[in-house]
């Protein structure tokens, strides 16, 4: 089935043009995209681009971000959401890489990247609110976390209201 990839970056900056594999578009959202790898980049009013690779199986699940900190700063956005959310982070060492989603019984309802080896570097996961089978889950308040070799980095709320 096609599915469509919606880039969202800081909300305060404007005029920015999206274009997914070389083509330009001022809206932030590609739609009727068959499954594969896209190559996105976000381009701002100075020329700062912001290239993204994201694999559509048949949504988007990792996307590396290589921009400006000062542009776009770690957000989970948006949040509440109903139907994905994206948590955008920065790899501060190249490591193994951990990402967990949890109910609110602290059961392992998702995972991403499981321990593989990622470079130093931005990324954002999206999140479409299923389990690891891909059964859609329940409204409710989910954690996430974000493990970097064996150091945590980064925990938050993510609330589903569908």
């Amino acid at each position: 089935s096609n599915g469509s990839i919606t880039v969202n970056v800081n909300p305060n900056i404007s005029g920015l043009i999206y274009s997914i594999n070389d083509s330009d578009q001022i809206s932030n959202t590609f739609n009727n995209l068959k499954a594969g790898v896209y190559h996105i980049v976000v381009k701002d009013t100075n020329c700062q681009t912001a290239p993204l690779v994201v694999n559509l199986n048949p949504y988007p699940v990792v996307s590396p971000i290589l921009y400006s900190t000062t542009a776009i700063n770690d957000l989970v956005f948006p949040n509440p959401f109903s139907t994905s959310v994206q948590i955008q982070f920065n790899q501060e060492q190249s490591d193994k890489l951990y990402i967990n989603i949890f109910n609110d019984r602290g059961q392992l309802i998702r995972r991403f990247f499981n321990g593989q080896f990622v470079e130093r570097g931005r990324y954002v996961v999206y999140w479409d609110g299923t389990g690891e089978g891909g059964t859609p889950l329940s409204n409710g308040v989910y954690i996430y976390s974000i493990v970097e070799g064996t150091k945590m980095i980064k925990t938050g709320k993510l609330v589903l209201m569908k």
